[in-house]
């Protein structure tokens, strides 16, 4: 049975009440995810505003590889 077979089978066994309450939690989850990147976006704004340091494109993205990397092989 593929994923998507799997999520649809337990969503038909939910109760309608109980989806509505997913589906707010779900939604909560979204905003807070955006929050966090807007909020991280603007500390990258005021950081190069105020600092003279500055990164190339290999720098910056190759520490954001190395942090997802050791996430993934950490769980």
């Amino acid at each position: 049975m593929s994923e998507r077979e799997q999520i649809k089978e337990l969503l038909d066994r939910v109760p309608d009440y109980d989806l509505r309450s997913i589906l707010v939690l779900v939604k909560g989850l979204a905003v807070s995810e955006e929050d966090y990147v807007e909020s991280a976006l603007d500390q990258a704004d005021y950081e190069a505003a105020h600092t003279s340091e500055r990164l190339t494109h290999e720098e910056v993205f190759g520490r954001i590889r190395r942090r997802i990397d050791a996430r993934t092989v950490s769980t």
